[in-house]
């Protein structure tokens, strides 16, 4: 065993310090020569250093007594001592020759190396069932935890390593004091080997030859046959079985889709069955309608017909009084809306100018960020719906289409390019839709009303980003289409159907709602001037939307 010495120097101001490791160290000693007073060599190493000239080793017997001192220039020192115990000290000179440090007194033991002593009757040797493991049984003498079994081909020269079963002490005084009875290898060749034990101290011994043999190979064959038979019939077993279950599984199938069939079969003529009976009720309600219809314009034609006699009349009796002109009752109570003053005047319309019918469209289209996972959305594309308010306008709005509620549809698209940590801002193109009727007992009116708009926006966040509270202000233009519709045409009226433009202008205040990364919600209201002829209109137009963002 080899003695590990730590040397560290200190060298002029201290730099290098040399240190030696202390403790008790172990060298065999072989006798190679018959005479007892020729001992075998042992070795004694320490760790090196540049720094330092050179080395003194001094060695002291058990007594106390120093029976060598030796000084060199290497970390090594070739001894030859009789077995026992000792001490040494190593001290180190520096480049100067002065004592830079030494090691201290420490414990070296040198015991007796013996050569391993092997008992070995039988020369044929069989493996074991899996073929490829040998196990023997063999007496070892003068071993150690340390010594190395090995299975060597005497012909081919090839080595396989194994494993020694100490059992017992038999040498109290000895290096190697125990004993071995059993020797464990793996994957062992059918052929000729040698067992060879070599001990920590490098003596070796080796037995004499003997023969390898695999003796349950035809045993271990016919098991495996029987084994791949049984796994062939286990197979098979098992492909009948999964046949079966297919086939069970196909019928099972078959069954299950003619009873779909049948239901979908059943819920199609069910469904025939309703369609019919819808339809037979449509047209009677259909009849139904059609026959009030008439009704109606029969009574409106009666009701004409009875009033143009009663304006006839009263044009040629101006001096005698409706009473006195001999009427019924529903004729005298149809005489005080005669004289009713149409709301719409014609040469209202014939002073507008009337553009071309063309559906006007304003569609912008925006690039996605590259960055849109890193939550710089710049786009958010939303719609809902909503209702228009009027506050002031020629009372056109008011008076005729403001009298019940009537929705919106509304549709944003907001671009944001510039992204700070806490606001936003860019631009908001919003459009809206509203669809007016008005009706009585002449005519038909009908206002399409589409409102496009251009607002710079300012978003402020609050509450982590999930609530954002947007201003914005703007302008656009407003689309009006009008068809007034007349349910008795004469001579004198036309049906008539107009288109209108008008620049508008306004903002709003609005509340976004980011419950998730991409879906958004809006609540807000909008107000907005309309630029008509001579009289604007005001509109407030509350609204919610949900959309998206990206």
């Amino acid at each position: 065993m080899k003695n590990k010495l730590f040397l560290k120097k200190r060298f002029f101001s201290l730099i290098v310090c040399l240190f030696f490791a202390a403790g008790t160290s172990l060298l065999y000693a072989q006798t190679k020569s018959k005479n007892a007073k020729t001992y075998s060599t042992q070795t004694l190493r320490w760790s090196a250093d540049q720094n330092v000239l050179e080395y003194r080793i001094e060695i002291q017997d058990i007594s106390g007594n120093i029976i060598q001192t030796v000084t060199t220039e290497n970390n090594s020192l070739e001894i030859s001592l009789p077995n026992g115990k000792y001490k040494y000290k190593i001290t180190a000179y520096d480049l100067l020759g002065r004592e830079s440090v030494n090691s201290g007194w420490n414990q070296l033991e040198v015991l007796k190396a013996s050569q391993p002593a092997i008992s070995m009757e039988q020369t044929l040797e069989s493996l074991e069932e899996d073929g490829k493991t040998l196990e023997l049984d063999v007496e070892i003498k003068d071993v150690t935890t340390g010594s190395k079994v090995e299975l060597v081909n005497p012909e081919t020269g090839e080595t396989i390593a194994g494993n020694l079963l100490i059992d017992s002490a038999i040498d109290a005084d000895a290096s190697e004091v125990l004993h071995a009875s059993k020797s464990h290898f793996e994957n062992v060749p059918e052929g000729k080997w040698q067992l060879v034990v070599t001990n920590p101290s490098g003596l070796f011994s080796e037995s004499e030859p003997f023969e390898v043999q695999d003796t349950m190979k035809e045993k271990r064959l016919a098991a495996e046959k029987a084994e791949k038979e049984r796994l062939e019939r286990e197979r098979l077993e098992a492909e009948r079985i999964e046949q079966e279950r297919l086939a069970a599984d196909q019928e099972r199938l078959e069954r299950e889709r003619l009873e779909a069939e049948r239901i979908e079969q059943e819920r199609l003529a069910a469904e025939q069955e309703r369609l019919e009976r819808e339809r037979f009720e449509a047209e009677r309600i259909e009849q139904e309608r059609l026959a009030e219809e008439l009704a109606e314009q029969e009574r409106i034609a009666a009701e004409l017909a009875a009033r143009e006699k009663l304006e006839n009349d009263v044009a040629a009796n101006p001096n005698v009084p409706v009473n006195g002109l001999k009427y019924t009752d529903d004729i005298i109570s149809m005489a005080s809306q005669i004289f009713e003053e149409e709301e719409m005047n014609d040469d209202y319309y014939d002073d507008l100018e009337i553009p071309d019918d063309e559906e006007i469209e304003a569609q912008r289209k925006a690039e996605r960020h590259e960055k849109w996972l890193n939550y710089d959305r710049k786009f958010y594309v939303n719609a809902g719906v909503g209702a228009n308010f009027c506050l002031y306008d020629n009372d056109f709005i008011s008076k005729y289409f403001m009298n019940g509620f009537t929705p919106s549809f509304t549709a944003r698209i907001d671009f944001l390019p510039i992204h700070k940590n806490k606001w936003r801002f860019g631009l908001e193109i919003a459009g809206s839709r509203t669809c007016y009727t008005y009706s009585n007992v002449y005519y038909d009116l009908k206002l399409d009303m589409n409102m496009l708009q251009t607002n710079l926006i300012y978003r402020f966040s609050f509450a982590k980003n999930k609530l954002w509270l947007s201003v914005k202000g703007g302008g656009g233009i407003s689309l009006m289409q009008t068809n007034l519709i007349f349910k008795v045409e004469t001579s004198e009226k036309h049906n008539i159907s107009e288109n209108f433009a008008y620049f508008m202008a306004g903002g709003g205040l609005s509340l976004t709602i980011v419950p998730k990364q991409l879906i958004i919600f809006e609540i807000g209201a909008d107000y907005t001037n309309i630029f008509m002829n001579d009289v604007s209109t005001g509109l407030i137009s509350p609204y919610i939307t949900a959309g998206i963002r990206f």
